[in-house]
């Protein structure tokens, strides 16, 4: 069932509305395609996501709806694993000075005792160095989120385990990546986040994708 509502996710973010405006390099939907890893001082993660965007031609060219998710594994310093999905919907504001300003909320399970569910929503801004048209377009990511969750996982005994109580905790990121363009259509983006909890271990999300620019 949860495989079954994360494929209808990933679907919605390849179907939405194809009335829109200029997205970068005037795409009028742009979909990515990325492998995750996940090095934190507590555990180890890997994941695949699959995220699109479109503008929304009734609020402007700047004005993009944003639809996806990921299904990947944890294990905590590799002892045991558990599997975990989360999708989410968000909205997204371009300035003229390279500057993108996304809202997002996400819901996720972890495949633990009582699979335990996870909200969160999220602010980001995206600085770009150079334009998304460049052969090589640098830029720099930062985020704040309120994250609130079912259950804590942690470890013990070098075993994972589950405490079953509500937590919500401020999650702030900070981090740089790059778009490399391999055609017209096509891009290799490369991105490393460091994330730091008020609760949970804090550490590095590193990502490589490919980004497809539909026109």
């Amino acid at each position: 069932m949860k495989r079954c509502i994360l494929t209808i996710v990933m679907l919605s973010a390849c179907l939405v509305a194809w009335n829109a405006g200029a997205l970068d390099r005037n795409a009028d939907l742009i979909d990515t395609l990325g492998v995750i890893a996940d090095p934190f001082d507590g555990y180890d993660g890997v994941s695949g996501s699959l995220w699109g965007e479109t503008a929304i031609a009734s609020w402007g060219t700047e004005w993009a709806f944003t639809a996806g998710g990921q299904y990947g594994t944890f294990s905590p310093h590799r002892t045991e694993s558990a599997d975990y999905w989360e999708f989410g919907l968000g909205v997204k504001y371009t300035l003229p000075t390279l500057t993108a300003l996304s809202a997002t909320a996400l819901y996720g399970q972890y495949d633990l005792l009582g699979s335990p569910e996870v909200r969160t929503g999220r602010i980001e801004m995206l600085q770009r160095l150079l334009p998304a048209t460049w052969p090589i377009s640098p830029f720099l990511t930062g985020s704040l989120a309120l994250r609130s969750a079912d259950a804590v996982a942690g470890r013990r005994d070098e075993r994972l385990f589950v405490q079953n109580s509500v937590s919500s905790e401020l999650v702030s990121g900070a981090g740089a990546g790059c778009d490399f363009s391999m055609t017209e259509d096509m891009s290799i983006v490369l991105q490393a986040v460091y994330l730091a909890n008020e609760n949970l271990p804090d550490g590095w999300t590193a990502s490589v994708g490919m980004k497809y620019y539909w026109k």
